[in-house]
């Protein structure tokens, strides 16, 4: 009988030793992932979309030929330039730099945006496995230390690669 009693607590001990374990390696898990990723925000990825599809006012002939954001991407990682001689680079700052800043306010006193962050990077997959990215934009406004970053992606495809497009904005 003294046996089995002893057995009975050596097995109950594991065992609690294992779940307090398993709680531990989870706790440390969801901390690590929180400190390190953007929390994917639909807001943020609606006024990410919204912009891609605005209409600049660089043009590529004459007329109304006017492109939206996303091509706006395009030209400037190929360096062409607007109808009009101006930058496709400096059109495409200008138009997000606007757009993001309305979108966005930072210096208002109720607002509870802090930063923001624009990013383009061409990406391209190499035979290797390796990922080759060439930034095309980079926008930062604001100071995002110590707050939550909320974010999205959007992809255009240009092959051999994409286009990866990526607004982060924390508060």
């Amino acid at each position: 009988m003294k046996n089995k009693n002893g057995q009975e607590e050596i097995v109950g001990f594991v065992v609690i030793v294992l779940l307090v374990s398993i709680a531990a390696v989870i706790f440390i898990g969801l901390s690590a992932k929180k400190d390190n990723k953007t929390e994917i925000s639909s807001d943020v990825e609606y006024f990410l979309g919204s912009a891609m599809e605005y209409t600049s006012e660089c043009s590529k002939g004459y007329g109304s030929n006017y492109l939206k954001v996303s091509e706006l991407v395009e030209e400037c990682r190929s360096g062409s330039k607007c109808f009009s001689g101006e930058d496709s680079c400096y059109a495409l700052n200008y138009t997000l730099d606007s757009l993001i800043g309305t979108g966005y306010k930072l210096n208002e006193a109720n607002n509870a945006v802090k930063g923001y962050e624009f990013k383009a990077v061409y990406a391209r997959n190499l035979t290797s496995g390796n990922l080759n990215e060439n930034k095309i934009i980079e926008i930062r406004k604001g100071n995002c230390t110590g707050y939550d970053v909320k974010g999205a992606d959007f992809i255009i495809s240009s092959p051999p690669g994409s286009i990866i497009s990526t607004l982060s904005v924390c508060g």
